[in-house]
């Protein structure tokens, strides 16, 4: 495990602390999918989330119900394995994806059950920036997690302009993608369950960050589905 220290990635849907097939990693088989993966069960995903969360919490002597607004910090990355972070930064397209770590231990905070968000940014060999990774529960669809980021640009003295695209394999419905600060932040959302990737500009562009979300939403799911 690398010792580089990670920089702090913002996500926009919670102003005020910075934001998967259940039990199916991604389909193998040689087929014509073109790397399309099947989308799980957002709400799926949410108890075994929340019973690692309070594991989380219950081994730093927290109160999660208390203390999630501080947090918990090195918590171990339980949504993301090193396999996962190496397949997204592949998706990405980088120079070395092999090269791919996590950085840090993981973070996790916010409310149980509502926005509580376990932070695992994935550092690439030889890039300054790392990849932002964020999941955890998120309530509300995807219109309400748009009006809820620009909210918090607006807030911010920011400004984010929606990116279209197609993330392969997941509904529309579920995705959104917004470009601000240097970087695209990509979002899937589905039953009470989301995931976040945020991917630099100067890592890789727009098309790149969906084809790469169907891809760590799958890696997410299969971590929780063996949680």
């Amino acid at each position: 495990m690398s010792t580089r220290r990670s920089r702090p990635v913002r996500f926009s849907l919670l102003v005020a602390l910075t934001v998967a097939l259940a039990g199916v990693a991604c389909s193998g088989d040689d087929d014509d999918s073109g790397g399309r993966v099947d989308e799980p069960d957002g709400a799926s995903l949410v108890e075994p989330f929340n019973a690692a969360a309070e594991e989380a919490y219950e081994a730093a002597g927290s109160d999660r119900q208390e203390d999630f607004t501080r947090g918990v910090a090195e918590t171990g990355c339980f949504v993301l394995d090193e396999a996962g972070a190496v397949a997204v930064a592949d998706a990405l397209g980088v120079d070395d994806p092999d090269g791919a770590e996590l950085a840090g231990d993981g973070f996790i905070s916010g409310p149980p059950d509502d926005r509580e968000l376990l932070v695992c940014p994935i550092s690439l060999a030889g890039v300054d920036e790392n990849v932002g990774v964020n999941a955890g529960t998120l309530d509300g669809d995807r219109a309400e997690v748009l009006q809820d980021m620009r909210r918090g640009a607006e807030l911010n003295d920011d400004e984010i302009e929606e990116v279209d695209g197609e993330a392969p394999g997941l509904d529309g419905d579920h995705v959104l993608a917004v470009a601000r600060d240097g970087a695209t932040q990509l979002v899937w959302v589905d039953g009470g369950f989301g995931v976040s990737l945020t991917v630099p500009d100067d890592v890789a562009d727009a098309e790149a960050g969906f084809r790469a979300l169907p891809v760590l939403v799958d890696a997410v799911a299969a971590s929780l589905a063996g949680s």
